[in-house]
């Protein structure tokens, strides 16, 4: 063993001196090139904004690397716009949710700079104007902000913020452990919350909590999660452990797969009829469906790839409202040059 670890190692070779092993590792801030001898002496060769790939090392001691540059934007767009707008905050941007009305989303961002306080959450119009922040955590919208903190030796805990006037309010989940996917949103009365999260010896579920406090209850079979509660609060929606689209109704009963779902694809929405919902799959572009939840039938309404899609490799969270007309989606763009270095000893 001749170096600390590290959380992420991105290619090494022999120095031509055969003296060191030239390497690149990455750490909380930025990656960079190293180098360490057989004694575990270790020293820095080059340092990047970047993502630093070692791919070689000639006799003559030119260094070939990838510098790699690995982003999370996120667009949006909603009535009256001609194009999708940018709406990143930072480099490493994560959808929550967006507003009924369509105006503005929740977002959260995990940029290096922030490793001190991951996760800053703020509210953004789609009309591009200033994050305004809100705090620390993951988020949805429901009038309120939810985030959500987990602890080593503690149970999970949320934290509901008015996103105009009031005090934050701090939500007990006692028992769940670790939270999961898209982790919280409320219940229709505005009165619960709902989680996906796990218990002790337990799969994950979804589990119903009051904003009152109380012992959370499970609303699903263990290992499946909840995208969804239904306006009545009858039923929720995710995926079944085949992974087809099914609503649970909450006052007990089997689960109803959703007829016209292929399997893997995820729900996204309800739809304004009361009648139908928003499905999408994981392919570029991403596409999204309305399907009817009696009769299986479907019509696909939005395709969804950035209008530049250079280096695009994953559509992550999708948010849009009940009718379709405002939207916003993260993505993944990873964008690469190869580069000869000289000069390095």
């Amino acid at each position: 063993m001749l170096t600390k670890f590290w959380a992420d190692t991105r290619g090494l070779a022999w120095a031509p001196s055969g003296n060191e092993i030239w390497f690149g590792g990455a750490n909380a801030s930025w990656d960079n090139l190293r180098a360490v001898d057989l004694a575990k002496h270790e020293r820095l060769l080059l340092e990047l904004p970047s993502l630093i790939g070692l791919k070689d090392i000639a006799p003559d001691g030119r260094v070939l690397i990838d510098a790699r540059n690995h982003r999370l934007p996120v667009v949006g767009r909603t009535a009256g716009m001609e194009r999708e707008r940018d709406l990143s905050w930072l480099d490493v941007t994560v959808l929550g949710d967006i507003s009924r009305d369509g105006k503005q989303i929740l977002l959260a961002e995990e940029d290096a700079p922030m490793v001190t306080d991951p996760f800053w959450v703020g509210t953004r119009a789609l009309d591009g104007s200033e994050v305004v922040r809100l705090g620390s955590g993951r988020a949805v919208f429901g009038g309120w902000k939810v985030g959500d903190g987990v602890y080593p030796g503690a149970s999970a805990k949320i934290w509901v913020i008015p996103l105009s006037v009031g005090e934050p309010t701090t939500v007990a989940a006692p028992g769940i452990e670790r939270l999961f996917g898209n982790n919280v949103g409320f219940f229709p009365d505005g009165k619960r919350i709902w989680l996906n999260g796990s218990q002790a010896a337990h799969a994950p579920r979804a589990y119903a909590v009051d904003i009152s406090g109380g012992t959370p209850a499970p609303i699903t079979p263990e290992g499946v999660l909840v995208d969804g509660i239904s306006d009545d609060g009858q039923n929720a929606i995710g995926n079944d452990a085949e992974d087809f689209v099914a609503q649970f109704p909450l006052g007990g009963g089997p689960a109803r797969r959703v007829p016209g779902v292929a399997a893997k694809e995820k729900f996204v929405q309800w739809g304004a009829d009361g009648r139908s919902i928003y499905v999408r799959d994981f392919k570029l572009p991403t596409t999204i469906y309305q399907v009817n939840l009696t009769s299986g039938q479907r019509a696909p309404v939005l395709k969804l790839i950035p209008a530049d899609p250079a280096g695009v490799t994953t559509i992550f969270n999708v948010a849009m409202t009940r009718g379709g007309k405002s939207y916003a989606y993260g993505f993944a763009r990873s964008l690469s040059q190869l580069l000869v270095v000289k000069g390095l000893r």
